[in-house]
């Protein structure tokens, strides 16, 4: 009777042992740590939301870990335009009307989210 539960306990074990992993978790280490103040007191909280919502399915933007000021993506994302949210072309993603350009797809960014990323935007120094 034993030896008939054996092979599903271990698929178990396996299965569940694995149902948490996560690949990426020393990339997030790493974006974390790169992130600086940059004098800006929305940086960090800016950063953390595109990560979170934005780098899990834009992976391939492997750049994004090295713009660690505003600066940076003002020059180098092309998706921020400083002072104007409404001309910068992450807000413009973010703000499609449904359908597949819309983004996050899964619709998981918050319109506290979404307002505190217009405001680190129009308030960058």
């Amino acid at each position: 009777m034993k030896n008939k539960f054996l092979p599903l306990f271990a698929f178990f074990c396996i299965f569940t042992a694995c149902a948490d992993y996560n690949s990426s978790t020393s990339d997030d280490l790493e974006y974390i740590e790169n992130v600086a103040n940059d004098g800006d007191p929305n940086f960090s909280q800016a950063f953390s939301i595109i990560k979170n919502k934005c780098a899990n399915c834009h992976s391939h933007h492997q750049e994004w870990n090295s713009f660690t000021s505003n600066q940076l993506w003002i020059d180098q994302s092309g998706v921020i335009t400083k002072k104007n949210a409404t001309t910068s072309e992450l807000i413009k993603r973010l703000t499609r009307n449904g359908g597949s350009g819309t983004m996050p797809p899964s619709g998981d960014l918050t319109s506290e989210e979404y307002i505190f990323l217009k405001k680190w935007i129009n308030e960058m120094p």
